[in-house]
């Protein structure tokens, strides 16, 4: 089956994410759709693929109500997971990693110490604004 069938728009991948972060818990429609972000009827159009593939069972009906569960024992969803969970370790390895550059002593000793440092670069500017002028005049 090509991908493109089995994922269908984002709202097939946001069911299977749903279920496998609460996979301890059978989820009710509503609950899925609300925490996978997506309309009831997109689910209501997805879910039955994921019943037909065996990766999404119905666990037991209360009223109304049927409660879902991703079925952890499947081949497919076990590899999906393998899948995802590589994926996710090989982007965890290429995350940019923010690099400490040192500032030379030559220029960290010419940076004030002011807790306001602004504050000190301005007068400083401001005196010798004032000494220009002064030698200006004179």
């Amino acid at each position: 089956m090509p991908l493109e069938k089995l994922f269908t728009g984002s709202a097939t991948a946001k069911i299977i994410d749903v279920l496998w972060e609460n996979q301890k818990t059978d989820l009710t429609l509503t609950e899925i759709a609300n925490k996978a972000g997506i309309h009831y009827t997109s689910l209501l159009k997805a879910l039955p693929l994921l019943e037909r593939l065996g990766m999404v069972t119905m666990t037991r009906q209360v009223g109304n109500a049927r409660l879902y569960k991703i079925n952890k024992g499947d081949a497919m969803v076990k590899r999906l997971i393998k899948l995802l969970d590589e994926l996710n370790a090989r982007l965890a390895e290429r995350k940019p990693v923010k690099k400490v550059i040192p500032v030379p002593k030559k220029i960290s000793s010419s940076i004030p110490k002011s807790p306001r440092p602004g504050l000190e670069i301005r007068r400083n500017l401001d005196t010798a604004v004032s000494r220009i002028s002064e030698s200006d005049q004179s």
